[in-house]
């Protein structure tokens, strides 16, 4: 009974993308009637039952279920998948929202992280080790404080825009408990998660708003500093929404910007766009039979070919949200490193270094680059990743600048 309460809840946190066969759907389906049929009877079902139920749907979508009593065996699982998803639902009333989105792929994007809030988390994975804004700021960079030019060490006002369930929001609270923090994002779903793991962990320090980026001019209001990770490249058009950030940063403020690279996401070995060419070829839809399907396709596929997929590399794999993030995005932008540049130019953004570089890759960098001021260089930095073009797997992730003048 213990390891069907891990499995269980190990089940729920991916989101139930582990495979089912036909004959364990048609016995899920007589076990949940069963255990409706008990319920209905004013009886109770045994703590195996619920547990094995639970392995395979969550309890939140079962009739009469609130008829059940919760056990010193089953209470864990029933707050996780039922408790939890109340919660949430009453905390829709009180986040405020700028109104309705009018951008069709804004829409789009809305839509899934609706359906699918993205990520499931249970950590906030803060360091101990990191206390101010400008350690944070520079953990792998391979950058020294004198190269940088007039970085707070614990800015006033942080906007997160495009905040998800909000682990990265929680994160920097904890780290800036002086911090005023506004974590925005276009889900309400995933909002209401982020919002209920906000009063888990008892911070005060954030604030959260619904809003399409590209309405954020509505807000009264500058930020020191702005963090936009995995959002412009999912929008139609990514030099309008970093624009719109750019109004709200104050003059000298920081921006920290993450995108998808096209050479990376290309590559043999992690080739993410050669799978997502492959779900469209196959007509894989959003249904989660169908993501189960194709996702054990890909593990033959990989079990027959580990050098062309490398699938199993991405946490991203594991959970059905992140699955769908991954490989069935309803939108996706890749650009390199010059696209990059172009788009800083065009905001009067000034770039101000990679962050969350592997050690082994800052030190092949410098091995090749040994100027003061090489590691902001954006050339040199083409020039690396055309060399190792896997070395932006995850995405660019990156410090830019306004100026002094506000421009």
């Amino acid at each position: 009974l213990r390891f069907l309460i891990s499995l269980a809840l190990q089940a729920d946190l991916t989101e139930y993308i582990y495979p089912q066969t036909e004959e364990e759907e048609a016995l899920v389906a007589k076990l949940e009637k069963k255990i409706s049929s008990i319920l209905n009877s004013k009886q109770q079902p045994t703590d195996q039952d619920v547990l094995i139920l639970a392995c395979y749907t969550a309890l939140n979508k079962v009739e009469s279920i609130k008829l059940l009593v919760p056990t010193r065996l089953t209470k864990e699982v029933l707050k996780r998948q039922i408790s939890h998803t109340e919660e949430e639902i009453a905390l829709r009333a009180i986040i405020p929202s700028l109104g309705a989105v009018n951008d069709e792929t804004s829409n789009l994007v809305k839509q899934q992280y609706e359906e699918n809030p993205f990520p499931r988390w249970l950590q906030d994975g803060s360091s101990v080790s990191i206390t101010s804004f400008l350690e944070l700021y520079l953990e792998g960079t391979g950058l020294k404080i004198d190269q940088l030019e007039t970085v707070p060490k614990n800015p006033k006002e942080l906007l997160i825009a495009g905040c998800g369930t909000g682990r990265q929001a929680i994160n920097r609270a904890k780290i800036l408990n002086e911090c005023s923090i506004l974590a925005v994002d276009i889900s309400l779903n995933s909002l209401c998660y982020a919002l209920r793991k906000t009063q888990e962990y008892k911070i005060k320090n954030i604030e959260y708003l619904q809003a399409d980026i590209l309405d954020l001019h509505h807000i009264n209001k500058r930020f020191d500093v702005i963090e936009c990770g995995g959002v412009l490249h999912h929008m139609s058009d990514p030099k309008k929404g970093l624009a719109s950030l750019t109004r709200l940063l104050k003059p000298n403020g920081y921006m920290l910007l993450g995108l998808y690279s096209k050479h990376a996401r290309g590559q043999k070995g992690y080739n993410i766009v050669d799978i997502i060419d492959l779900a469209k070829t196959l007509g894989v839809t959003e249904d989660l039979r169908s993501i189960r399907a194709f996702r054990q396709k890909l593990i033959r596929l990989n079990e027959d070919n580990k050098d062309a997929w490398g699938i199993g590399n991405f946490q991203d794999f594991y959970s059905t949200s992140e699955f769908r993030d991954l490989f069935l995005h309803r939108h996706e932008i890749r650009m390199g490193i010059p696209e990059i540049k172009e788009l800083l130019d065009l905001s009067g953004l000034k770039f101000r270094g990679f962050t969350s570089l592997k050690k082994e890759v800052l030190v092949r960098f410098r091995n090749e680059n040994s100027g003061e001021d090489d590691l902001l260089n954006l050339e040199k930095w083409n020039e690396f990743e055309l060399r190792n073009p896997k070395t932006f797997i995850g995405m660019y992730q990156f410090w830019c600048q306004k100026g002094a003048n506000g421009k």
